[in-house]
């Protein structure tokens, strides 16, 4: 099955907090609905992941980041400090572009 390679930070700084799930969730429906299996795409204490959960989303949006605020916007020239630091962080279309495709996932929709 074809997946979908979805940003986190749409969720995560894009829209208010309270809104992020129910988003996440209506982006989880609309690709399915087309057929294929979304894939969020983030870092979740400092691992790049393409498929996150919706648990793992409510983690980041609940406790922030290690560093105690809001899990930072990574792009691809500060992903790589922030996986090596084991942080948390959402996606900007650059960083979630690079992961999706290591990843083999060639589609992505972004808001």
């Amino acid at each position: 099955m074809n997946r979908v390679a979805l940003e986190t930070t749409l969720l995560i700084h894009g829209v208010p907090r309270a809104a992020s799930l129910p988003l996440f969730r209506e982006l989880e429906t609309i690709v399915r609905a087309g057929g294929a299996t979304p894939a969020l795409v983030g870092v979740v204490r400092g691992e790049p992941v393409v498929g996150m959960s919706e648990q793992q989303l409510a983690d980041m949006l609940g406790a922030g980041s290690a560093e105690g605020g809001f899990p930072a916007k990574l792009n691809t020239s500060t992903l790589g400090v922030a996986m090596h630091r084991g942080r948390n962080g959402a996606t900007t279309v650059s960083a979630t572009l690079e992961l999706a495709a290591a990843a083999g996932v060639r589609v992505f929709a972004t808001g």
